[in-house]
């Protein structure tokens, strides 16, 4: 893809985005299932370039387009079922690990909730609780921006896959509605999920057991959140009195584990317009990015002092995708990396 093409990409602010990471899902699952992934990526527009940085944001229509090239490739409308299964650990980057050490899977996808939109912008997730049951729900943000109905099938399955993989006791929701056309591979479908299915519904819905809101997973990890915990509080504690500061600095703390610290949220958040948040930055000789670096900066410290935490958690923790963003990082506030850095205290 020509630079010029990607800055007219970035540059379509109303245009839904979607994580370059969960694009590569797809790439990865042709390819594992031997068909040519890159030749069918190249058709919709894509470079093996521009897989590499797993931060990158794709536009819709073109990961909309390599889907329906992947569909076309295959044959198979029931696609979005068995590309989920190549979903890596570090695909949703720090929102997978925040969702695997919830304590349960009520938790886990009210994190899908809250943080969704680091994967696309497109839908979002929405968790709703009856009397008899709760729901799971991928609503769209915009009718003219939906997204392909096999990709939301992959969604759909993953979050399954994860369930059943993390809870014991989970094996089939109560029912599943799609908001698709009945697929020729029904059978897939119905296989799959081992519930009765409706399609054709306004939204993509999974309808869930009320007792098992609260069982635990067994990726749970208490522990790192507690410790995580009490080093945001303690740092919480530690900054100066001014109320808005601390608004602001308890609101980016708690978006930083899903690593998309965004100014809309955050001043939503301290009840600012973005202009007067970008304002009260300036008059006070710095910037909404500085302010979250330094966030970040004192945070690392604290969790490097410590020294119970791997680095890998502590990238996460703080929003980097990996272990090497988070190094340099660290590496441009102290001069130190932060195994040098952990030795020294």
């Amino acid at each position: 893809m020509t630079d010029r093409a990607k800055m007219n990409e970035n540059s379509l602010g109303s245009t839904p985005q979607v994580l370059s990471s969960w694009t590569r899902v797809l790439l990865d699952a042709l390819t594992a299932r031997g068909h040519d992934g890159a030749a069918i990526a190249a058709r919709a527009g894509f470079s093996d370039s521009d897989f590499a940085d797993p931060n990158a944001r794709f536009s819709l229509e073109r990961t909309s387009k390599f889907w329906r090239l992947a569909v076309e490739e295959t044959g198979d409308d029931a696609i979005g079922i068995w590309v989920s299964k190549y979903v890596q650990p570090t695909t949703f980057h720090a929102l997978g690990l925040a969702v695997a050490a919830s304590r349960n899977w009520y938790e886990a996808l009210s994190r899908m909730e809250r943080y969704s939109e680091v994967v696309s912008d497109s839908e979002k997730v929405v968790i709703n609780i009856q009397d008899d049951h709760w729901e799971w729900v991928l609503s769209p943000v915009a009718p003219k921006y939906r997204a392909t109905p096999e990709s939301l099938d992959a969604i759909m399955s993953h979050m399954i896959r994860a369930s059943r993989a993390t809870i014991e006791k989970f094996n089939a929701p109560l029912l599943a509605e799609f908001a698709r056309p009945k697929p020729k591979n029904h059978s897939a479908f119905s296989d799959f999920y081992g519930c009765p299915i409706k399609y054709g519904a306004d939204m993509n819905r999974i309808f869930l057991p009320l007792e098992l809101m609260r069982e635990p997973l067994s990726t749970t990890n208490i522990s790192l959140a507690e410790h995580g915990d009490h080093i945001v509080q303690a740092y919480l504690k530690q900054v100066g009195t001014d109320p808005l500061d601390k608004k602001l600095r308890q609101a980016i703390v708690i978006s930083l584990p899903s690593g998309d610290i965004n100014i809309q949220l955050i001043a939503q958040d301290a009840g600012m317009s973005v202009r007067s948040l970008q304002r009260h930055f300036s008059d006070m000789g710095g910037t909404f990015s500085g302010f979250v670096s330094d966030i970040r900066s004192a945070l690392a410290r604290n969790y490097l002092k410590q020294n119970e935490l791997p680095i890998t958690e502590i990238a996460f923790l703080l929003g980097y995708s990996d272990t090497a963003s988070f190094s340099r990082a660290f590496k441009s506030w102290s001069g130190q990396t932060p195994t040098q850095y952990q030795r020294k205290t």
